[in-house]
């Protein structure tokens, strides 16, 4: 189960050879909130449709802010390659334990434009293996 409040994108698509902000950010309400302890939580990254370029590629971060106006990355993936960004592709990576209030995740598409594609991205405690 997924909760609503921690998704940054469902579905997101964007194509265009820039940085793009997730549809949503998540603020958790108190400064270092630090919600990692305990149970940990998961940034999970799904491909929904199938990722279209040539040479396209695209990485995920997730950054935060004590303030939600200048954000530093605290997880990043590596740059993948459109040919492997298939549905049903599933990337899932441990939130660190100590972090400040707001979270939001930016997608960086590199060296070619996407011509297609959409992709979701959540926290959650599940480590998920398979999108169905």
């Amino acid at each position: 189960m997924i909760d609503n409040n921690l998704i940054f994108s469902h579905e997101q698509a964007e194509t265009t050879q820039t940085v793009h902000p997730s549809t949503n950010d998540i603020d958790t309400g108190a400064a270092n909130s630090n919600i990692g302890w305990g149970e940990p939580l998961f940034l999970n990254f799904g491909i929904h449709t199938l990722v279209a370029s040539a040479t396209g590629t695209l990485t995920v971060t997730l950054e935060d802010s004590a303030a939600g106006t200048t954000f530093i990355i605290i997880v990043q993936s590596f740059p993948w390659i459109a040919a492997t960004l298939v549905k049903g592709f599933l990337w899932t990576v441990g939130i660190p334990h100590y972090h400040s209030r707001f979270f939001r995740v930016v997608y960086t598409i590199g060296v070619a434009v996407l011509t297609a594609g959409k992709w979701n991205c959540w926290l959650g405690r599940e480590q998920y293996r398979k999108l169905a």
